[in-house]
């Protein structure tokens, strides 16, 4: 048996604090439907397994909220439920039930991602950090930007070019372009790609590149 030597309230409930150093996070559902008192004698293996099966409904309807809301990466999900303090065991039961129900995958996450960020102007490299951030394998982040649209993300790059040159209009070209390009390599774009892109928004914009 374990003795309950503290239990703390937090801004999200409680933490039980046991003689053997473990602690519990515990929502005041928890609290409630599982009562700790400071001073209580606990079969600790018992209460987590109990716990685990009274988290798991609640966490795996937020875990399906959460994916609803958008796609998200296996480590997004994990990192969200830790966050609200359910057991380590019912965050791996949670994302195991929604891996095998193909609910949850890094490929799907990594694909819908990458192709809605590209369609804003975002380019290969920023991409690959945005993907790395989220918690996606390499090999699988670069399996996905290998299908991209190569024409579709080379468009993309024109339209922010012609905009930024636009937006650039009061300045000397050479500043111009400098700064366009800046802007073009912090949104992801290979010095060559964003260099392509300013030449051919000139072109369409009927700007002599040599003035």
């Amino acid at each position: 048996m374990d003795e309950v030597t503290a239990l703390r309230e937090t801004g999200r409930g409680f933490v039980a604090v046991f003689a053997g150093g473990e602690t519990l996070r515990l929502s005041k559902a928890d609290l409630r439907a599982l009562p700790l008192a400071a001073g209580d004698q606990v079969d600790l293996a018992d209460y987590r397994k109990r716990l685990l099966l009274r988290q798991y409904p609640e966490a795996l309807n937020r875990a399906v909220g959460l994916l609803a809301m958008r796609a998200r990466s296996k480590q997004e999900v994990e990192r969200r439920l830790t966050e609200r303090g359910y057991l380590p065991e019912t965050v791996e039961m949670v994302l195991f039930k929604l891996e095998r129900e193909n609910l949850l995958g890094d490929e799907d996450f990594a694909k819908t991602w990458a192709e809605s960020r590209a369609t804003l102007g975002v380019g290969k490299m920023r991409l690959r950090q945005e993907l790395r951030m989220k918690g996606v394998d390499g090999d699988v982040a670069e399996d996905v930007l290998a299908t991209l649209d190569e024409e579709g993300m080379a468009q993309q790059a024109l339209a922010l070019a012609e905009k930024l040159l636009r937006r650039l209009k009061n300045e000397a070209l050479p500043d111009a372009r400098r700064k366009a390009l800046a802007a073009m390599q912090r949104r992801g774009y290979g010095y060559g790609e964003a260099s392509r892109a300013i030449q051919a928004a000139l072109a369409q914009m009927e700007i002599d590149p040599d003035e």
